[in-house]
């Protein structure tokens, strides 16, 4: 059996791993969300989102914005990850954020095969 490991963000003092597949999922999730498209410098037009743009803008539209962020979410999963699926990307604390303008957003992944779920927040908190 393959044993797999990568680094836990926030980078800390400490240097954190983690070891099972859907946490490692998360991170690469995480990753791919924190990188603009066209930063990367081999993969220039296939890695990252315009998550600045997606979250910066005036937000009017949030359900659409936030069905475009799973679009770009199942588009990475798909070509990256076997059996793993975003099964949903909601916004979370209105109320709290309603006053200051902030989103939350809460990602949901599931192994299919396994049957295991794993939750993603974003906060800008």
């Amino acid at each position: 059996m393959k044993t797999f490991a990568t680094i836990i963000y926030p980078l800390d003092k400490k240097f954190s791993t983690a070891s099972d597949y859907l946490s490692i999922v998360k991170q690469n999730v995480l990753n791919f969300l924190l990188t603009n498209t066209g930063q990367r410098v081999m993969r220039r037009s296939k890695f990252g989102i315009p998550l600045d743009e997606l979250l910066f803008d005036p937000i009017n539209d949030v359900p659409s914005k936030l069905s475009l962020l799973k679009t770009y979410i199942d588009e990475f999963l798909s070509s990256n990850f076997v059996g793993i699926a975003c099964s949903s990307v909601t916004e979370i604390n209105k109320t709290k954020n309603s006053e200051n303008g902030n989103i939350d957003i809460q990602i949901k992944l599931i192994d299919q095969n396994l049957g295991l779920t794993e939750i993603l927040t974003l906060s800008n908190q």
